[in-house]
C-alpha cells in the first residue's frame, strides 16, 4: 500500500517502522516504568516529608507511598512530631490526596490526635490564612473518626465525620471545620443520643477589605457541646474551668491591631470549681459548677459586660474565703463562730451582672431568700445590699493587708481582664463652681 501512494526503498520503509516503534511504543513504555520505579525510591518520601513538615511546621514521617491510579497518592503511617521535643502530635493510618479540578482532596478513616497538637493545628490555619501566595490551592478533607488524646494518663474525646475546606478569594480566606463530638468510649455518658445530632461548627475567616486585616472566628457548639480545650487552644482553658468542661452556645470574636473582640452566649456545665479557684488562688473551694452566660462582650482583649448565673450543687469552702468574700463583696455573714478550716456547702448559686459600673449579685439558693451559698442548716452567705466596686471581686480572690489592690500575678491578671471602672468626679451631676476672678 506504502509503495502504491508513496514508493520508497525497503530499506527506508524498515527505518521508519523502527523508528514509529521506539517513539510510539518503547519510550512511553520505558517512561512509564521509570516513572513507577521512581515512585516507590526512598527520595519521592523523603520529599515529600519535607515538604510536609514546612507546611505543617513539625516534624513529618511517611511510611510509605502508594499511586493506586492517576491523580490519585496514598500516604501510609503518618506521624506528626514537635520539631523541637520529639512528642508524638498526630498519627494517620492512611491518607488518600485526590487532585481534582484544582482541589485538593484527603480522605482518612481515622486519626489520632493529641492535644498538644491543637495550638499546632491552629497556628497553621492562621498560617494558611494570612500566607500571601498568587494561587493558593483549594482544600477539602473529610476524616471519618479523629481520638483525640489528653496526657498519658487522661481520657480523651471522639470527633466523627470530621470535614473541613480551605477557600481563597482576593478580599477574604477562609477554614471551615465542622464535626459530631463522640464521648470516648472509656467515659459513657448519660446523654448518649443529643451527642450524635446536631454537629458543631467552626469558621474562620481572615478579611482584607479594609486596610487593617481582621481575623473573624464563629463558634457554633452544636447540641452536645465541646470540650472547653477546643474552643481555644492557645488560652489554655481547661486550666482554669478543668477537663470535663464543656461549652453549649455561639461564640463570635474578631482579631485586630487593637487586639480580641468577642460576644458570646451559652452555658458551660462541669466547671471545676478547684481548677477556677484553689489552683490559682490561696482559697479552697470544691464541687462542679454550671455558668450559664446571658451574654458577654469583650473589647480589646478585656471584658467589658457579663451576666448570667452560678451554680453549684455542693462541696467544699474555706473559712477563708467566706471571710473574704464577706468582708470585700458586702455579704451577708452566717457562719457560726468556732469553725475554721474547710466547711461542706450544699448548695452555692446567684445571679450575677457586671460591667463597668460595677458587680451585682443575687442570691438565687431554692429555699432561702437572698442566699449566695448555704449548708444542711443554715445560710453560710447572702447577697449585698448593694452593687460592688470590681476591685471587692479582686480582693475577695487574693487576700490583701494594706493595698487597694493586692501586688501579685493572679491580682495582675484579673486587672488585666475584668472591667475598667468609671472614675467619676464627685461634681459631675452638678454645675461646677465658677472660680473668682
Amino acid at each position: 500500500m506504502f509503495a502504491r501512494i508513496l514508493p520508497l526503498h525497503e530499506r527506508t520503509r524498515r527505518m521508519i517502522c523502527r523508528n514509529a516503534f521506539v517513539v510510539l511504543c518503547l519510550v512511553p513504555t520505558a517512561a512509564v516504568a521509570v516513572g513507577s520505579i521512581a515512585r516507590q525510591l526512598p527520595l519521592e518520601v523523603a520529599y515529600l516529608q519535607r515538604a510536609l513538615s514546612r507546611e505543617l511546621s513539625v516534624d513529618a514521617r511517611i511510611g510509605h507511598i502508594e499511586h493506586p491510579r492517576p491523580g490519585t497518592m496514598v500516604l501510609e503511617n503518618v506521624t506528626l512530631r514537635d520539631t523541637e521535643t520529639q512528642r508524638p502530635l498526630a498519627h494517620i493510618g492512611q491518607i488518600e490526596a485526590r487532585s481534582k479540578q484544582g482541589l485538593l482532596f484527603l480522605k482518612a478513616e481515622q486519626a489520632e490526635l493529641f492535644e498538644r497538637a491543637l495550638p499546632v493545628a491552629w497556628q497553621w490555619s492562621q498560617q494558611k490564612l494570612k500566607r500571601p501566595t498568587a494561587a493558593p490551592t483549594p482544600l477539602r478533607w473529610l476524616i471519618g473518626r479523629v481520638v483525640l488524646k489528653g496526657d498519658d494518663h487522661h481520657d480523651g474525646y471522639e470527633l466523627r465525620d470530621v470535614r473541613g475546606a480551605t477557600t481563597f478569594t482576593d478580599t477574604a480566606s477562609q477554614v471551615y471545620v465542622r464535626f459530631t463530638l463522640d464521648e470516648s468510649p472509656n467515659k459513657p455518658t448519660a446523654n448518649q443520643q443529643a451527642l450524635s445530632s446536631e454537629p458543631a461548627t467552626l469558621r474562620i475567616i481572615r478579611s482584607r477589605e479594609s486596610p487593617d486585616p481582621t481575623t473573624f472566628i464563629q463558634w457554633q457548639s452544636g447540641t452536645a457541646g465541646v470540650p472547653c480545650a477546643l474552643l481555644a487552644p492557645h488560652l489554655a482553658t481547661q486550666d482554669w474551668l478543668g477537663r470535663a468542661a464543656r461549652y453549649q452556645g455561639y461564640i463570635w470574636a474578631s482579631d485586630s491591631a487593637a487586639g480580641w473582640s468577642a460576644e458570646l452566649a451559652g452555658v458551660v456545665r462541669q466547671l471545676d470549681l478547684q481548677s477556677l479557684v484553689t489552683h490559682h488562688f490561696p482559697h479552697k473551694l470544691t464541687g462542679q459548677a454550671t455558668l450559664r452566660i446571658e451574654r458577654a462582650r469583650i473589647h480589646s482583649s478585656r471584658l467589658i459586660e457579663a451576666a448570667g448565673s452560678f451554680e453549684s450543687e455542693g462541696g467544699l469552702i474555706s473559712r477563708s474565703l467566706l471571710e473574704s468574700a464577706s468582708q470585700s463583696l458586702r455579704l451577708g455573714w452566717g457562719v457560726p463562730d468556732g469553725v475554721e478550716g474547710v466547711l461542706p456547702y450544699t448548695r452555692l448559686a446567684i445571679i450575677f451582672a457586671l460591667d463597668s459600673s460595677g458587680l451585682s449579685i443575687q442570691g438565687a439558693c431554692p429555699g432561702a431568700a437572698s442566699a449566695v451559698i448555704v449548708d444542711r442548716q443554715r445560710v453560710l452567705l447572702a447577697q449585698p445590699r448593694q452593687r460592688q466596686p470590681v476591685a471587692a471581686l479582686i480582693r475577695t480572690l487574693v487576700p490583701h493587708r494594706h493595698v487597694q489592690v493586692p501586688a501579685s500575678e493572679e491580682a495582675r491578671w484579673l486587672v488585666a481582664h475584668l472591667p475598667l471602672e468609671r472614675v467619676v468626679a464627685p461634681w459631675s451631676n452638678h454645675t461646677p463652681p465658677t472660680p473668682a476672678p
